[in-house]
């Protein structure tokens, strides 16, 4: 996707400085958002895509997996043609070099027992590999008597590596990385009281999200993505995200309200409405540039692109953010 804001964005004025750079490896497209906060609001600079097939002799939209080099190569063209500006960025890295897990523990109750003791024990049922090979982290949902509830999440130290090379042949610094579902929950906010479904449909993968107040609260990924789309493929899509949703709806006694669309996958015209009928919520698609500032007569652009740039957004407002 050529950029297109080019000639615009200098009448923002904007320097290196203040600039958030949000970078999502996906397994058809790389794709890049930047923003800057000029006076309390976040303000849309820069955006941008490209299609990783041909950098593997493939066509456009077919998922590939590239070498460093060819990745960064990728990663320096799209900066280049968006007239990318920020030299820091965070990267959301892809759910299928990552875990993320919803699990319970019991309660501490001796006063120097370390809860985060037991959700290692506990992750090590969950993570396939030693927990040595992987970044682990958790945060705790919640304690209700007896048990405690934490989100882990779990990064193959080999993946992360690959980032860290990838953005530094392409003469970015990484001030941070995260799951991209946790760019995504960040991009689609909510009230702190209403669950929402996130169903990333990618090239490669379809992931599933549920949070809350722009907080996860739970995540699953199953290989089967808009790359092998026909029907009976989104028919089992839609079949997992509803067994999610029951899953967690009897754990935690709590319906998921409605569900946001993402990903190059939910562009498909028939797919929100066959969404709604196998889940029986209403479904929208993202629309994560709505709470950005950009000239108003690109509003119409940036709503078509929106679902393809929901983790780059996501990515980007950690960097503005901080969190």
């Amino acid at each position: 996707m050529r950029n297109p804001f080019a000639g615009i964005f200098s009448l923002f004025r904007h320097t290196r400085g203040d600039a958030a750079l949000g970078v999502d490896f996906g397994a058809s497209a790389l794709k890049v958002v930047q923003i800057k906060k000029k006076e309390g609001q976040a303000v849309l600079e820069t955006y941008g895509s490209v299609a990783l097939g041909p950098y593997a002799a493939k066509g456009a939209g077919k998922a590939v997996r590239l070498p460093n080099e060819k990745l960064a190569e990728a990663l320096t063209d799209v900066i280049r043609e968006a007239k990318v500006t920020a030299k820091e960025c965070v990267v959301a890295v892809p759910m299928s070099a990552a875990l993320v897990a919803a699990i319970s523990v019991p309660t501490p109750r001796a006063p120097n027992t370390d809860v985060g003791t037991l959700i290692r024990l506990e992750a090590r049922k969950f993570v396939p590999v030693p927990l040595s090979e992987v970044e682990l982290e958790w945060t705790i949902l919640s304690t209700e008597g007896e048990k405690t509830r934490a989100l882990i999440t779990a990064i193959h130290r080999d993946a992360l590596e690959r980032v860290r090379t990838v953005v530094a042949s392409a003469g970015l610094s990484l001030v941070a990385y995260e799951t991209e579902v946790f760019s995504l929950a960040r991009a689609i906010t909510t009230t702190p009281d209403e669950m929402i479904g996130i169903v990333d449909i990618g090239a490669a993968s379809v992931s599933i999200c549920i949070s809350a107040g722009g907080r996860v609260v739970d995540a699953h990924t199953f290989p089967d993505g808009a790359q092998n789309a026909g029907g009976a493929t989104l028919e089992r899509a839609l079949s997992e995200t509803k067994e999610v949703f029951r899953h967690f709806e009897t754990e935690r006694s709590t319906p998921v309200a409605r569900v946001v669309l993402v990903g190059g996958g939910a562009l498909r015209p028939e797919l929100r409405a066959q969404a709604e009928g196998a889940l029986g919520v209403s479904v929208s698609l993202a629309d994560p540039f709505a709470a950005l500032a950009a000239p108003a007569f690109l509003s119409s652009l940036l709503r078509e692109a929106g679902p393809e740039f929901a983790v780059s957004t996501g990515a980007a407002r950690r960097g503005l953010d901080g969190k």
